[in-house]
């Protein structure tokens, strides 16, 4: 049986966004929004302790698209383990998963469903490109690499030559052109 969730259609958590947006830094509360194409998802009050001896993050929210769920409040919190670049610059902050346990940077709500975990725990949830056929695989690749192709030759003021040197687009495009004759 082929299961009915892919990773496009989650809600997913990502701690780069949390960051972006400030909750990483310190003691922080806030209303964060996943919005596709202009159009509001969700809204999930965070608040956020990454100063803790135990960093982690809580959030609140209620769930509204989920039939047998809707109206349900949820609250729970998302442990945050902080380790060392791996540069020696600073620190990085990964998501525990409340439910393997596993270290991830981002984690996923598949639909009809109300709490976030690791992809890993959600059995069937797959990446769009891996439910194509395995035949036709390398004739959608071919496609998208001709999409480039075609992106890179249809920009305005492009050039492929400054002071007779090459570009760097020209050499992305010739070797676009080469993988897609292959």
């Amino acid at each position: 049986m082929i299961s009915p969730w892919v990773v496009e259609d989650c809600l997913i958590l990502d701690i780069a966004d949390l960051k972006r947006h400030g909750y990483l830094d310190g003691f922080q509360k806030g209303i964060l929004c996943i919005a596709e194409d202009g159009f509001i998802r969700a809204k999930f009050q965070v608040t956020s302790y990454p100063n803790l001896l135990n960093p982690c993050i809580e959030i609140n929210y209620k769930t509204w698209e989920i039939d047998s769920l809707a109206g349900q409040n949820h609250s729970y919190e998302i442990e945050l383990e902080k380790f060392r670049s791996n540069l020696g610059l600073g620190h990085r902050f990964y998501f525990l998963c409340p439910f393997s346990g596993v270290r991830c940077s981002r984690l996923h709500m598949p639909p009809g469903e109300a709490v976030f975990a690791h992809r890993s725990h959600w059995k069937g949830l797959f990446y769009e490109c891996q439910r194509e056929c395995k035949f036709w695989r390398k004739f959608y690749a071919m496609d998208r690499l001709r999409d480039k192709v075609e992106a890179i030759e249809n920009r305005p003021y492009r050039k492929f030559r400054y002071k007779g040197k090459w570009t760097r687009a020209f050499w992305r495009m010739l070797a676009f052109e080469r993988k897609s004759r292959l």
